[in-house]
C-alpha cells in the first residue's frame, strides 16, 4: 500500500494487477475544476482507493475522498467551510465504445493509456458531492436570512364567494332543448 503524499500521476493498470491501495493526500488546488467552484483552494484531499482487477479484465478503482472547501453561503452571502466526503467507484475503460457497453448502474471513465493522473479518478465524484446551494448549516448571520419554517406560513382562508358566469350555462341549456308541452 503507497501512503503520504500520492504521486500526479500512477499505473492503474500495474495497481489494479498486483492489487495494490493508494491512501494520502493530494493538494485541493490539484483539482482545477473543483477550485472553480470554490472560495479558495486551500487545503487537502485525503484519498483512499483500492485498485482491482473488473470484469473484461478492466481496471476497478472503489474508495473515498475527502476535504473541507470554503463555499460562499447562498443566504447571507459570507464564506463558510464545508466538510466534503464522496466514495469512488468506477471502471477505467479503454474508449468510447467501451463506456457506452458499461451497465446503466456502472460509472465509468476513458483513459486509452495505462497511466491516469489521480485527479482525473475522484475530480467528478467530489463535484458532485458539493451543495448544489451552499448553506451554513447553523444560523447565518445575516440580519435578512430565513429559517425554511418562517417560509412556510398558512394559506389564507378565502371569506369572498367566487362569481362563475358559466355556472347556469348547463341549465339554461337544458330549457332550450326541451320541447315545450
Amino acid at each position: 500500500m503507497l501512503t503520504g503524499p500520492l504521486p500526479r500521476l500512477v499505473d492503474h493498470y500495474k495497481l489494479a494487477n498486483h492489487e495494490q491501495d493508494l491512501e494520502g493526500s493530494v493538494p485541493l488546488n490539484k483539482f482545477t475544476r473543483l477550485c472553480e467552484m470554490l472560495n479558495g483552494s486551500d487545503g487537502d484531499v485525503h484519498l483512499k482507493l483500492a485498485f482491482s482487477k473488473g470484469n473484461k479484465n478492466r481496471t476497478h478503482v472503489s474508495g473515498t475522498a475527502s476535504t473541507v472547501v470554503a463555499l460562499i453561503c447562498q443566504n447571507c452571502m459570507t464564506s463558510y467551510m464545508q466538510p466534503v466526503d464522496c466514495t469512488v467507484d468506477t471502471l477505467i475503460v479503454a474508449d468510447e465504445s467501451d463506456l457506452w457497453s458499461l451497465e446503466d448502474d456502472t460509472d465509468g471513465l476513458v483513459c486509452a493509456e495505462r497511466i491516469i493522473a489521480v485527479t482525473d479518478l475522484v475530480e467528478d465524484e467530489l463535484i458532485l458531492a458539493v451543495p448544489m446551494i451552499p448553506r451554513h448549516h447553523d444560523e447565518c448571520s445575516g440580519d435578512d436570512f430565513q429559517h425554511d419554517s418562517e417560509l412556510v406560513t398558512e394559506a389564507p382562508v378565502e371569506t369572498e364567494t367566487t362569481h362563475r358566469p358559466f355556472a347556469d350555462l348547463a341549465a339554461a341549456m337544458s330549457k332550450l332543448n326541451k320541447p315545450e308541452s
